[in-house]
């Protein structure tokens, strides 16, 4: 367990992640005044098996500090901004990712003193290599203890990772830069409120506070996928680490900005939940990837990947890409992960293995107190895992680090797109019905959309004129490992059925390693429009429901057009789940905080527009499409649920499927979503943030939320 209390003197254990009991003192966090000899070397060496850092250290410190002080060539440069690697997947291959932050040690003029005593520091360490042996490797699980006292935007050279030496000592000194730079500050309102300016000692040197108006914020305000969901924050912190979230989460207490403050991981969230116009916590820097050989959980060993809030599905694939191992991660690139994994997360993988959320075997959170704590299942807070693992959204504390069971990675994706002939569309309806119904592959899915999209695919820069109603059918065949998936059919077979007898206006397929799936549908998805991402689930689809649907999405582009607006990409999806996901779902409704012990395929309701006065459009399009949806599935439950239903139409629970949490729309109850285990999840709210200091998107009804009058989720 990681388990930190707020004295300065504290120290985290784990006696589980590797061997021997490892302890790193908080000290390593809180020297900001000391920088002799001696606390350089403290801070490197508090760990009894810390032979990690303490190799890194020494294999690479010569090269560093030789860089540090004859060139800065090296650094890769945007106008007026120095660079922090983030993620060495992105090194290279998308340097417009790769900004923000200054790499403070290099850039900021560190004096000479303080240079010469680091390097005292490491000639001394360097001194004591014949002390440590070459067969005491470190393992993954070593490594990650690290990632709460060190930058997690960084990648540091352990073993097996490939990095080039260019990208190691960038690494080495981004996180020296850290420890001894002070914080990037724009803006003047830190030294107008006296909580900023306490924040502003504490902070590592690879964090930023921003003030309204300022680069870093206004890039935090316009990142919102959802155009309606941005807000010009007063100040906006990016933190660099655990550590650095625990401080800024202190620091609200202390500043009248943090009265409603939030925390953002990739900014798609739909529950308002990630912005604020007063405080804002961005955790886009924590967004490290790795796998973890060696997890120990109560009794069981297992792979593990360890991924921060911030890492977005895009990074988190190529970080894993031929690894042989993956996790479920969202299908489109610029999603985050943090929402993404306590909200249920349905990815490629999902009906092979189970949501994201299910997956989630542990997390390192901040609570509202600013307490760092380590939750699983089998230690004190395993009601707070349980809490996230469905219902997080902001309302518990804040994930800085999630570890998911591993998955085998699949040897290659195949993905086709077909654009129907109208002439064609009747029969799609049958042949996709038949499918959903007779379907059991979990590796092999078919999504079915009606899209307002570009008529030729290949049009890198569509007019308005260019777009169409058009009906788009998508295929996607997993090349499994023999091991996960034996005798398994090939494309041609397996999607043959529901292809046969239609024509297509166009279709294209594309074969492509697993990881860069995530890439193709993003197209999809463009920023800079009011967005939504609304809807139900049902475990039987009909060729009815879908003709009915697909009338009130034209209904919904007509009306969209009458008000002189645009819908942009607006799509309707029907998304194939594999029946019981595999087995992988939970045994109860009870077992995590999404009651989800039945699952049905998931419908995705995606209008695009731009006017504030298509948003009542919009939103009475979705009430008409999800109640479509809840009456295709009451039809597949019959008329008697459950046992113990209520007949209350805003409880789910047992075959009345429960709306999935990352899809909830503004005008559907939490009952609809969370059903009876809200009772629950309102005391688990009362004991973590007793003073209701996280109240911003779906908030549960504890007693101070409910005396602030910011509740809206109750039992």
């Amino acid at each position: 367990m990681i388990a930190r209390s707020q004295r300065s003197s504290r120290a985290i254990t784990h006696p589980s992640w590797g061997s021997g009991d490892i302890k790193i003192h908080h000290a390593l966090h809180d020297m900001t005044g000391d920088k002799s000899e001696q606390s350089i070397q403290t801070m490197i060496l508090t760990s009894a098996s810390g032979y990690c850092m303490f190799v890194y250290l020494i294999k690479f410190a010569a090269r560093s500090l030789f860089l540090l002080s004859q060139s800065r060539e090296w650094l890769h440069q945007s106008p007026g901004e120095g660079i922090l690697y983030r993620n060495y997947a992105d090194f290279g291959a998308n340097s417009t990712a790769l900004n923000i932050a200054q790499l403070h040690f290099a850039q900021n003029g560190h004096d000479t003193a303080t240079r010469s005593t680091v390097s005292a520091a490491v000639r001394s360490l360097i001194n004591h290599v014949s002390n440590i042996k070459q067969n005491r490797c470190c393992s993954d699980s070593h490594f990650l203890l690290y990632r709460a006292v060190i930058p997690q935007n960084l990648c540091f050279p352990f073993r097996g990772s490939g990095i080039e030496m260019k990208q190691q000592v960038l690494s080495l000194l981004t996180m020296l830069g850290g420890w001894y730079g002070k914080p990037r500050i724009e803006g003047t309102c830190v030294e107008r409120d006296a909580g900023l300016t306490w924040l502003s000692s504490k902070l590592s040197g690879n964090a930023i506070i921003s003030c309204r108006g300022q680069p870093s914020q206004i890039y935090n305000a316009n990142r919102y996928w959802g155009k309606q969901y941005g807000k010009d924050a007063d100040v906006v912190v990016f933190p660099a680490n655990a550590r650095d979230v625990s401080v800024t989460v202190r620091a609200t207490q202390k500043t009248d900005l943090g009265r409603d403050y939030a925390f953002v991981s990739g900014a798609h969230s739909m529950t308002n939940s990630s912005s604020s116009s007063g405080f804002v916590i961005d955790l886009k820097f924590l967004n490290h990837t790795e796998i973890v050989h060696d997890f120990e959980l109560g009794n069981e060993t297992f792979t593990a990947i360890a991924y921060g809030a911030g890492t977005t599905s895009g990074q988190f694939q190529a970080a894993l890409n031929g690894t042989g191992w993956t996790g479920i991660a969202a299908r489109v690139d610029s999603v985050g992960l943090g929402g993404f994994s306590t909200g249920g997360g349905i990815g490629y993988l999902a009906g092979a293995y189970g949501y994201a959320s299910d997956r989630v075997v542990a997390a390192e959170v901040v609570l509202p107190t600013g307490e760092i704590v380590f939750a699983t299942e089998t230690n004190e807070y395993s009601d707070l895992i349980w809490a996230l693992r469905g219902a997080g959204l902001g309302q518990f504390g804040i994930v800085t680090t999630f570890f998911q069971r591993a998955i085998p990675e699949p040897k290659s994706a195949r993905v086709a797109f077909y654009i129907l002939a109208e002439e064609s569309i009747p029969k799609s309806y049958e042949n996709v019905a038949e499918f959903y119904a007779s379907h059991s592959d979990p590796f092999s899915l078919l999504y079915y959309t009606y899209g307002f999209l570009p008529a030729d695919s290949s049009n890198p820069d569509p007019k308005p004129s260019d777009f169409a109603l058009l009906n788009l059918m998508t295929t996607v065949w997993l090349e499994e490992p023999e091991s996960t998936a034996p005798n398994q059919k090939s494309f041609e077979e397996t999607f043959a059925p529901v292809l046969s007898s239609l024509q297509f206006v166009e279709s294209t397929t594309y074969t492509v390693p697993y990881a860069n799936l995530a890439t193709l549908g993003a197209a999809f998805f463009p920023y800079g429009l009011r967005r939504g991402f609304f809807g139900g689930q049902a475990s039987r689809i009909s060729a009815p429901y879908l003709q009915n649907v697909q009338r009130e999405f034209k209904i919904f582009i007509d009306d969209v057009i009458g008000n002189g607006d645009f819908p942009t990409a607006s799509t309707f999806t029907l998304q194939y789940m594999s029946p019981g996901l595999n087995g992988n779902l939970p045994k109860s409704d009870n077992e995590t905080a999404w009651p989800h012990s039945h699952a049905g395929h998931q419908t995705l309701f995606d209008p695009g527009w731009s006017s504030p006065s298509s948003d009542f459009i919009a939103a009475t399009t979705n009430t008409r499409i999800t109640a479509l949806t809840y009456a295709e599935q009451a039809i597949a439950a019959g008329p008697k649920m459950s046992d113990d239903d209520e007949s209350d139409a805003d409880l789910c629970g047992g075959t009345k499927l429960c709306d999935y949490p990352n899809y909830i729309a503004g005008d559907v109850s939490g009952r609809r979503v969370w059903g009876k285990n809200i009772p629950r999840l309102i005391d688990i709210k009362d004991k973590y943030d007793p003073e209701c200091t996280l109240h911003t998107g779906r908030v549960f009804a504890s007693k101070a939320c409910v005396a602030k009058g910011v509740a809206n989720v109750f039992a």
